[in-house]
């Protein structure tokens, strides 16, 4: 069963959540019993909890920077949770809404909407501007895996 990791909203702890099941409920932090904001496989964050994940989490973190104004960014959504099913034993898909969380759009240099960002061991590894397919998401992820195995 595919799992991804999803930081409580309210005291920041990390939970690891098996996807199937945060279709059928919604998962509570097993610290302080508050929702936690996954869908589909991916997290809501915001700046302070995306950066309490690229801090902790032993998996790459992909982030989709997005705003609901945005109509590639809405029409990539699908693509991005049908790549979150698909690669989250691999990466902690997460979105973060400029709109809600400017100080962070900020933190981040976000200019283009969508923008995807790869982080790291707490650094950032690959930026991709602009909607994408699911395919050609995964082609993007495996291209990275390939150069940090190169290097």
């Amino acid at each position: 069963m595919s799992n991804t990791l999803a930081p409580c909203p309210q005291c920041e702890s990390i939970n690891r959540v098996p996807i199937a099941r945060s279709e059928l409920e919604t998962p509570l932090c097993g610290k302080c019993k508050n929702p936690l904001p996954i869908e589909h496989g991916v997290v809501e964050v915001s700046g302070s909890a995306l950066q309490h994940l690229i801090d902790r989490s032993p998996l790459p973190i992909l982030t989709d920077f997005w705003a609901p104004w945005c109509v590639p960014c809405r029409a990539f959504k699908p693509e991005f949770e049908k790549a979150a099913n698909r690669f989250a034993d691999q990466y902690v898909f997460t979105r973060l809404n400029t709109m809600e969380h400017a100080l962070a759009a900020d933190l981040y240099r976000i200019r283009t909407l969508p923008t995807l960002i790869v982080f790291r061991s707490g650094q950032e590894v690959e930026r991709h501007f602009g909607a994408i397919s699911a395919d050609a998401l995964a082609s993007w992820l495996h291209s990275i895996a390939t150069q940090k195995s190169a290097a």
